[in-house]
């Protein structure tokens, strides 16, 4: 699936001299689908569409999504960004997909947007349409979600084999479970071009869990996977916990703005380790393998100002430690 991004001040469709969708500030995207695209190109394009940081925060950095702007999405099928002009002077649409592929696919990234909270006027398929709009900056950004693809090969490859250790020959695609609710997550298993569906494990993440740092992260994880498991009997169940440690103190999720602003207050400046535990259940065979991922992270120093700004755009308030390092 293939993008064009464009931040405007206004944009509008018209078909037969009717206005159809309209946005004022927001976005408007021209989304063309390829032959062969799956849920998870959608997925990709659905997550950058609404959390790339294109719009301008109270200092004027592009510090925001369209979804912290507050903005809207005007979608605009667009074939043509799939022509290919290599040879002769007439392009050639054969990559594109044809109406009864694109228009499902399409529909599938507008409620993906709309899934994110975002409002999604649209143009008309197949229709001669004509657009009006007005950029702003200019910004415009390309997207394709074949790059990703050609970008995580090596990687898509380590984890096939590796769950082809675990569970042997009866795995397929369609059996692999994300027991979690986290959109950078879905976003990771969508990059290497997996197949997965998602189940969160809602699990006590408070009572019974080892106090050592190391023990805590990879318990959660097995009790996480484990929880799936009970419920759904089969299938090779992927589960995650990651959380923030400083001076052997546990830093999980702010219970609000105030706790976000203390962690972050306490992190500035310092170096911290990022843990995260990882499980891998086969719910067939009852096999279970976890490992933990360890990272130091280094901060510069924050200012409070800093701190309170990063604070409002909520993005702190379900992560652990209160940040994302790829925000």
């Amino acid at each position: 699936m293939r993008a064009v991004l464009q931040r405007v001040q206004r944009a509008s469709v018209t078909v037969d001299g009717e206005e159809v969708g309209a946005v004022g500030a927001g976005l408007l995207v021209f989304a063309g689908v390829r032959q062969g695209d799956t849920p998870e190109d959608i997925a990709w394009t659905a997550s950058k569409i609404a959390g790339l940081r294109i719009f301008p925060d109270d200092a004027g950095r592009m510090n925001r999504s369209v979804r912290e702007a507050g903005a809207a999405v005007l979608l605009v099928s667009q074939f043509t960004l799939y022509g290919d002009v290599r040879k002769g002077r007439r392009p050639s649409f054969e990559k594109a997909a044809r109406p009864e592929e694109a228009v499902p696919a399409l529909d599938a990234l507008k409620a993906a947007l709309e899934a994110d909270g975002l409002t999604v006027p649209t143009g008309r398929f197949g229709a001669h349409m004509i657009v009006d709009l007005v950029n702003d900056g200019p910004v415009t950004i390309l997207l394709d979600s074949g790059e990703r693809r050609r970008g995580s090969g090596r990687t898509g490859t380590a984890v096939a084999g590796a769950r082809q250790q675990l569970v042997g020959d009866r795995l397929t695609e369609t059996e692999l479970v994300l027991a979690s609710a986290s959109p950078r997550r879905k976003v990771l298993l969508a990059e290497l071009g997996l197949t997965f569906t998602v189940e969160p494990a809602d699990v006590d993440e408070k009572t019974d869990v080892p106090e050592d740092p190391e023990e805590h992260a990879r318990h959660l994880a097995e009790r996480k996977a484990r929880a799936v498991v009970e419920r759904r009997g089969r299938g090779i169940i992927l589960a995650a916990d990651t959380i923030v440690v400083l001076d052997g103190r546990i830093y999980g999720k702010p219970s609000g703005e105030d706790e976000a602003a203390r962690m972050l207050s306490e992190l500035s400046g310092r170096e911290h380790t990022v843990m995260t535990g990882v499980c891998v259940a086969d719910a067939g065979s009852g096999v279970l393998q976890s490992t933990l991922v360890q990272t130091r992270v280094r901060f510069h120093a924050l200012s409070a100002d800093e701190i309170r700004r990063y604070v409002a755009t909520g993005e702190p308030l379900d992560k652990a430690g209160a940040y994302a390092i790829q925000g």
